[in-house]
């Protein structure tokens, strides 16, 4: 069976100004789009930034091309990692793309192998939830030959394949490529606001393990997110159900979608915390401090495929809800290493204010980044920029929906004072049980009962 992709009809006019780009020779990049059982949707292409052979570069001779490849590997790879962290839920790098001017189909579609299945490694190995069998497998790669003046005019020299990302000894097999607008086929949006309070053991004193403690600790938490029992539109729906219900709204504003569906309200039920302790496992490592997680996340899902099932929309969303505090934390983490070499100090007691989620818009689907305290507004566009190779203004971005959420939390519970400090993590001091002190210091405790011990017997035998 044929696998068909319908991109949206803006990309072709993206990749023929990418391919005519004066002095360029090579360039890759990654598509954007969602994923459907019976057919791929693609909105969005993106190219690599600062990954481009020109005609002077000394990659474009045969002896340094697999040098060339090698590198042009990682630097796609890079990029996926940080653009699945601009996608909401639903959204995923579906593929990637290659211009040049090669007529060899070997050595072309090898190097777009190899980038493929090295970037679903490596997200996959970053993500808190494991890929399930109801998931579609297949991924494209997509290949335009600029060598033709003709080819750059109508793309008629696009060679496009598909490939089973589960199978490594896959074979490629041909694929149904459709340019169309995507606006006809308007999708349906769920929004939810959480509420979250994790307390994530881990070692206080080392920085560089905190990242795997926090992952460690936030898979329990997403294997309860996904589990968990959800409500739309305050009512439950099964999840063979279809999505239906929303009603469709006229879009405003510059960049806004035309006709988008208002958005489903999605409530998320998650079961009681209960400590989980493996089979087998002989010994529990030692931490001397608690990493808590407190604070209002706004999540969102995008459905675009036709007539979808509730199931799929809400495990779309529940994967945003993981992925969303998963990567504010990555993002801290990472703040914290380059700040602990000695750029600034960096105090853990009084507590870290993590990156607050702004929305991107544009006319077919969203984006997201993560603004920190000491940033601005510009750095979150220059970001956009480089990333998803899209011109945003400053007034497009949605910058108040979690702060919103932040507040709606604030009027329930009067705890926090100011609205941007959350999600927050601060580090107590762990306070041990009674029981456990005793454990803790078994060894004085032995001490203490083997003097009173002896003391008894010394008095006993002077009394006799």
């Amino acid at each position: 069976m044929v696998k068909s992709y319908l991109a949206e009809e803006e990309l072709r006019q993206y990749l023929l100004r990418a391919a005519k780009e004066d002095g360029i020779q090579r360039q890759a990049g990654l598509f954007v789009g969602q994923c459907s059982p019976q057919k791929d949707y693609i909105f969005h292409a993106a190219c690599t930034p600062n990954l481009n052979m020109s005609e002077n570069d000394p990659g474009v001779g045969e002896a340094s091309l697999g040098k060339w490849q090698k590198k042009e590997t990682e630097w796609v790879v890079g990029h996926a990692r940080q653009l699945t962290r601009m996608l909401p839920g639903g959204l995923c790098v579906i593929g990637v793309f290659l211009l040049c001017a090669s007529e060899m189909e070997e050595d072309v579609q090898g190097a777009l192998r190899k980038m493929l299945f090295a970037v679903e490694h490596a997200v996959n190995a970053n993500s808190l939830w494991k890929r399930g069998d109801d998931d579609v497998q297949e991924r494209v790669a997509m290949h335009l030959c600029t060598k033709s003046k003709k080819s750059l005019t109508t793309l008629d020299r696009i060679t496009v394949r598909s490939y089973d990302i589960s199978d490594p000894k896959c074979n490629a097999c041909p694929a149904e490529w459709k340019f169309q607008s995507l606006h006809a086929s308007r999708g349906t949006e769920l929004h939810c606001n959480l509420r979250v309070h994790l307390q994530i053991p881990c070692n206080r004193h080392c920085l560089s393990n905190i990242n795997q403690d926090l992952k460690t600790g936030l898979r329990a938490w997403a294997h309860d997110v996904m589990a968990g029992v959800c409500l739309i539109n305050g009512s439950y729906r099964s999840d063979d159900d279809l999505l239906t219900g929303a009603q469709v709204k006229p879009g405003r504003g510059k960049g806004k979608r035309s006709g988008a569906i208002d958005p489903l309200l999605v409530t998320l039920l998650l079961p009681p915390r209960r400590e989980q302790v493996a089979d087998g496992q002989k010994a529990v490592p030692w931490y001397d401090g608690a990493l808590t997680l407190t604070g209002s996340l706004h999540c969102r899902a995008f459905v675009h495929c036709h007539k979808p099932c509730v199931g799929e929309a809400l495990k779309a969303l529940k994967r945003d809800i993981v992925s969303s505090l998963w990567t504010r934390c990555q993002l801290l983490m990472e703040d914290l290493l380059i700040d602990e070499s000695g750029r600034r100090d960096v105090s853990l007691e009084q507590g870290l204010v993590m990156p607050r989620r702004v929305f991107v818009p544009t006319p077919h689907v969203e984006f997201c980044d993560y603004l920190f305290g000491d940033e601005s507004l510009a750095d979150v566009t220059s970001r956009v920029k480089e990333l998803l190779d899209h011109p945003v203004s400053e007034e497009q971005l949605d910058v108040s929906t979690e702060t919103l959420a932040v507040l709606a939390d604030m009027e329930q519970e009067d705890k926090c004072t100011e609205p941007s400090c959350l999600p927050r993590s601060n580090f107590p001091p762990p306070k041990l049980s009674t029981y456990r002190r005793l454990v803790r210091n078994r060894g004085h405790l032995a001490a203490l009962l083997t003097a009173i011990l002896a003391m008894g017997l010394f008095l006993l035998f002077f009394m006799e």
